[in-house]
């Protein structure tokens, strides 16, 4: 297992986000977040179960990452000639070759 602890620092508005995730046996992953307070009233303003919004977010944006992966090594396959019978959409992804990009900052901002 393999653990890890994120914090995003004082933005001057309120404390720090924390974050820790563990990688299980499985490939699985455990992702805990800290919301201060101040951030957590504001996402009840929003949405009345807030962890409910977080996982449907997290599931909304991995299937549609599954599901651009999954086209990009589809693609891939047919031209370079090498698709195989056995090649699953969970195969196909989980042996993608991950991109080396930073991580997004999302700007949720009303401005």
């Amino acid at each position: 297992m393999n653990e890890d602890y994120n914090e995003v620092e004082d933005n001057g508005m309120s404390p720090y986000i924390k974050s820790s995730k563990t990688i299980k046996d499985d490939g699985g992953v455990d992702i805990t977040l800290h919301l201060t307070p101040l951030m957590y009233k504001s996402l009840q303003h929003i949405c009345s179960d807030v962890n409910m919004f977080i996982v449907n977010f997290v599931f909304s944006r991995s299937e549609n990452s599954i599901d651009e992966i999954y086209k990009k090594e589809i693609e891939k396959h047919i031209t370079a000639g090498t698709i195989k019978a056995d090649m699953t959409k969970e195969s196909l992804v989980l042996n993608a070759e991950l991109p080396n990009n930073e991580m997004p900052i999302f700007d949720m901002s009303n401005n």
